[in-house]
């Protein structure tokens, strides 16, 4: 639809034939296509892996960009040289410490989202590969996709960020 006046129609992905269809998500966060409820009990298509992953794999893509575009538009107060090698442990203490004196609280809404090279890193560190000092005693790592705490803070991996890129924020920081 457009924005205020509503008026267009909606555009409608066609995946009739079996043929693949990009789908590219550039204004507004959905992905539509036309299924009647027949559709749905022949054999022409398998609806969950050639309808419904497609597009919600593309509105996941479109929102986890806009996230990271957020992110790299912020305007940081301070940056922690995170290298790939070396304690995990020490760069969460000092992002923590530099969060804490700027006073951004309550403390138990921060995270680490990081790319690939520094989540390969950090679990080769005993830090994150260790179950005993994860901080997830009891909690469903798998569930909720982090690969750990450090400093008392998730450490989550984001596909979408570049390898060697990470953040460590505030949850009211992603408004």
């Amino acid at each position: 639809y457009e924005w205020r006046t509503r008026t267009a129609p909606i555009v409608y992905d066609d995946i009739e034939g079996c043929a693949g269809s990009a789908i590219k998500l550039d204004t507004h966060v959905y992905s539509a296509s036309k299924r009647t409820d027949e559709h749905l009990t022949l054999d022409e298509i398998e609806f969950g892996t050639e309808v419904l992953q497609p597009q919600s794999d593309a509105v996941v893509d479109d929102f986890e960009a806009k996230v990271v575009a957020g992110l790299r538009g912020a305007n940081a107060k301070h940056n922690v040289d995170m290298h790939q090698a070396g304690d995990p442990h020490l760069y969460a203490i000092e992002a923590k410490r530099l969060m804490d004196s700027d006073k951004v609280a309550p403390a138990d809404n921060r995270s680490f989202l990081i790319g690939s090279n520094i989540s390969a890193c950090w679990l080769a560190s005993d830090r994150l590969s260790r179950y005993d000092s994860t901080g997830l005693e009891g909690t469903p790592a798998l569930r909720d996709a982090i690969l750990g705490k450090l400093a008392n803070s998730p450490v989550i991996e984001v596909s979408g960020l570049d390898p060697d890129e990470g953040y460590y924020i505030h949850k009211t920081a992603l408004v």
